[in-house]
């Protein structure tokens, strides 16, 4: 047993770490995949996110690669306990459905915009909100 305990790294992967604390499954709403798991850069590295804890989800490789990097859906927030998702979002108009920690957003006045330094006006017109996701599916923010 002692040898065999030696050959573990006693340093764990960072993926292993957010696997774990992910509970070994997908991320993603709906999703509950345990296979094909990836970490998940929230804000992509190409735009200064880094590889903290914080930055980092699980999700199975189908809503990774077809989901956010397909244009299907988009997360924003910090992990695991802050995260809002836009899933089939739209460039002209509001996406299908809005989670935000795992319970649906029942609001058809916000939409999100692509850049996250813009704002969005109400639909009455009352001031500006700021939408929260980063420009997540554009070739610049691919990771």
């Amino acid at each position: 047993l002692d040898a065999f305990l030696s050959q573990i790294p006693e340093k764990v992967p960072r993926e292993h770490r957010i696997f774990e604390r992910d509970g070994w499954m997908c991320q993603a709403p709906g999703c509950f995949s345990r296979c094909g798991l990836q970490a998940h850069h929230v804000i992509p590295r190409s735009q200064g996110g880094g590889n903290e804890d914080a930055n980092l989800l699980t999700l199975c490789f189908w809503c990774h690669h077809h989901g956010v990097h397909g244009r299907k859906l988009r997360c924003a927030g910090r992990a695991p306990d802050d995260l809002a998702w836009a899933i089939g979002w739209r460039a002209d108009g509001p996406p299908l459905l809005r989670f935000r920690n795992g319970t649906k957003i029942q609001s058809q006045r916000c939409s999100i915009a692509r850049h996250p330094e813009r704002t969005i006006q109400s639909d009455r017109g009352k001031g500006t909100q700021s939408n929260g996701f980063a420009a997540h599916g554009t070739a610049a923010a691919r990771a």
